[in-house]
């Protein structure tokens, strides 16, 4: 039996906002890849290397709380 870490747990809160908003908009499951990967410390780089491609935009992030105080930071380096 699966563990149930934060990670899934938040995981799996967001494919449940998912299936509301994918039936609203005609989307699926497979459009989106939740990836846990990134800490804190590669957070920045991988920000700016999306900000120069100017593929940003295509990206949702959901920031845990240690992120939340580079709010500002971040949207700087978007529009980079």
């Amino acid at each position: 039996m699966a563990r149930h870490t934060p990670d899934r747990c938040a995981g799996g809160v967001i494919l449940g906002v998912l299936d509301v908003l994918n039936a609203r908009l005609d989307l699926w499951h497979e459009y989106f890849v939740i990836g846990r990967d990134t800490g804190q410390a590669e957070f920045p780089a991988h920000i700016r290397m999306l900000g120069r491609f100017g593929t940003l935009q295509d990206f949702l992030f959901v920031l845990a709380g240690f992120l939340v105080p580079m709010e500002e930071q971040i949207n700087a380096w978007r529009r980079l």
